[in-house]
């Protein structure tokens, strides 16, 4: 910043950092007065910014005693160096080059010195930064903390509907914890703390969830049987957002062709597996079907719209960007849209978009938003195919 306005970038800096270095607001009001109550020329090289106003004008300026004011200037001079220059008797007074009938530097001046403020500017600069810094972070930890809290109710509600009634009173009550009000006040290392808690209960309702589906039967011709690595049971009387019909839209016809499938799978020079961020992303817990949908495929079974969002770059990051904008066009909240990736991961959320997207234009569906939600849960429940619903889609638009 140009020496003629160093005044004004003082200012900016001490409002937005000087909480940081321990300035009351009284104390920031006082250097702003007296900031502003200098001339440009002040802060030129080899000048001195000397504000030279008596103590008793200032305390009427700024509605206060003098003592006041003396206690202000000593914090000042405390926190930044500053020096008060008075006379003998306690005066102050100072006098100024006048050229062309405009005031010019200070000839001698009796005063508060905020000369050494310039020296300091840096030091400020980088405070400041250091504030922004953890101001966001602070934010980032409290966005994350209301995915984690969404995440954890729907995990809850899961819980609830296949029988694990006592499991989710016991870490409904662990989770009070979370419930509490997050205020301007809240310290960024109790974010830290609420988030890793939120992080750990969301964690046992996963296991909680898993061991519920759990079922140990290993005799074929027993009543249900599953297979023990297989997550589902018997969920058919469970109420999901989404109908019936719906529900069976998933599956493939009976008309359908294997091979018709089988040569997305096959035959494509570009790699046919879901993206390697789908199989790394760590909060995919219970499978969707998305890791069995390449975005060729993807591509093939979106809609004339949806592909001219994804441009022409065929790849998952262009997927989930026209999946993002579909959102407001469907209805579909940017809540549920967080929590859906937190759930099964972005990719396969954005197929969902994409499934949703095409049978929208088709008039399968009137509530987007309750069939978004509905996928979400079939997939805690280990029931959503998403490779079925959009090899379906496919061979529908070659039929």
């Amino acid at each position: 910043m140009s020496q003629d306005r160093i005044q004004f970038e003082l200012i900016r800096l001490l409002e937005r950092a000087g909480n940081a270095l321990g300035l009351s607001a009284s104390a920031i009001n006082f250097a702003r007065y007296c900031l502003c109550h200098t001339q440009d020329v002040d802060w030129q090289p080899g000048n001195s910014a000397i504000i030279y106003k008596s103590v008793g004008v200032m305390a009427n300026d700024l509605n206060l005693s003098e003592r006041q004011i003396y206690n202000l200037e000593r914090i000042l001079c405390e926190k930044f160096g500053l020096v008060i220059r008075a006379t003998a008797n306690k005066r102050r007074y100072g006098r100024r080059e006048s050229t062309d009938g405009k005031h010019g530097k200070i000839i001698f001046a009796y005063g508060l010195d905020l000369t050494p403020l310039k020296e300091k500017i840096q030091f400020l600069r980088d405070t400041l930064k250091r504030v922004e810094g953890e101001r966001a972070e602070w934010s980032k930890i409290k966005r994350k903390i209301g995915q984690q809290k969404r995440t954890i109710r729907t995990l809850l509600s899961v819980l609830e509907d296949i029988g694990g009634t006592d499991a989710a009173r016991m870490i409904r009550a662990q989770s009070q914890e979370l419930n509490k009000r997050i205020t301007a006040s809240t310290e960024l290392a109790v974010l830290q703390a609420r988030l890793a808690l939120a992080a750990q209960i969301r964690g046992q309702l996963e296991q909680a969830i898993i061991a519920a589906h759990a079922v140990n039967i290993s005799d074929r011709s027993a009543k249900n049987f599953r297979h023990k690595e297989y997550l589902t049971d018997n969920l058919t009387d469970i109420n999901l957002s989404v109908s019936k019909d719906s529900a069976e839209s998933a599956a493939l016809p009976e008309s359908a062709e294997p091979d018709k499938y089988d040569r997305f799978a096959t035959t494509s020079n570009a790699p046919l597996s879901a993206p390697e961020a789908v199989k790394a992303d760590i909060s995919v817990r219970f499978s969707s079907g998305a890791e069995h949908v390449s975005v060729r495929a993807a591509w093939k079974a979106a809609s004339d719209r949806f592909r001219s969002l994804m441009g022409e770059a065929a790849n998952d990051a262009a997927l989930i960007s026209a999946a993002k904008d579909s959102l407001r066009r469907l209805g579909i909240s940017g809540f549920q849209w967080e929590e859906a990736c937190g759930v099964i991961g972005d990719y396969a959320a954005a197929l969902c978009v994409l499934i949703i997207e095409r049978k929208a234009r088709l008039h399968q569906i009137q509530a987007s938003s309750a069939y978004f939600q509905g996928m979400v849960r079939r997939s805690l429940l280990g029931r959503l195919a998403l490779e079925k619903s959009i090899f379906r889609l496919i061979w529908a638009e070659e039929a």
